[in-house]
């Protein structure tokens, strides 16, 4: 402050905390899941470039998870 005083902020962030344990904690239940299915499963973004591929899908497509994201399935000859 202009007066040379101080300006202290509180916030309580246990329940964003929580929030973002139980997501991480879904989504690790979520990545087990899909990579043991046999059948193809995937996230796009909206651009439609790969974010997420299970195991299925590499083996289908012959390329790695690394090599598929960021590129959408034209770019690597998917349908």
């Amino acid at each position: 402050s202009p007066d040379g005083g101080a300006v202290a902020v509180w916030a309580d962030v246990t329940e964003r905390a929580d929030l973002q344990r139980s997501l991480a904690r879904r989504e690790a239940q979520f990545r087990s899941l899909a990579d043991n299915l046999p059948d193809v499963v995937a996230r796009l973004d909206r651009g439609l470039r790969y974010v997420y591929v299970n195991r299925a899908l590499e083996r289908v497509s012959g390329r790695t998870a690394a090599e598929l994201f960021g590129r959408t399935p034209d770019e690597v000859g998917l349908p």
